[in-house]
């Protein structure tokens, strides 16, 4: 009895800490389906610099992940191309800040967080 009341309680718990950790990331997007006047903005922004991964932010615009060595950068854009912030993290994954100030608060998973 105690053996089963124990692999329930473990069961339990990694089920819980596995919740946790869904969601922030946003689904990528293919290309072709990015508005061409968000390219258009990407472009005018970081000329040269091609996308690694689209990513679609809710229904508020979209995200673009670049390299711009040694950094990656995520981009967000609204749905009319508008530019609205831009994230940098160096290669080990913590977010740099203006400054280049290493900020506590990082996305884990390294990628644009949807709202």
């Amino acid at each position: 009895m105690k053996k089963l009341l124990l692999t329930l309680f473990i069961a339990t718990a990694l089920f819980a800490a596995c919740k946790e950790k869904q969601d922030p990331a946003c689904p990528t997007v293919d290309a072709e389906l990015v508005p061409a006047v968000v390219k258009d903005s990407l472009a005018a922004r970081y000329p040269g610099v091609p996308v690694e991964t689209w990513y679609k932010v809710d229904a508020v615009g979209y995200c673009a992940k670049v390299q711009q060595a040694p950094n990656t950068i995520f981009a967000h854009f609204g749905t009319d191309g508008s530019f609205k912030e831009e994230e940098i993290k160096d290669p080990s994954g913590k977010e740099v800040d203006g400054d280049d100030i290493q900020d506590e608060n990082q996305n884990e998973d390294n990628s644009c967080e949807c709202r």
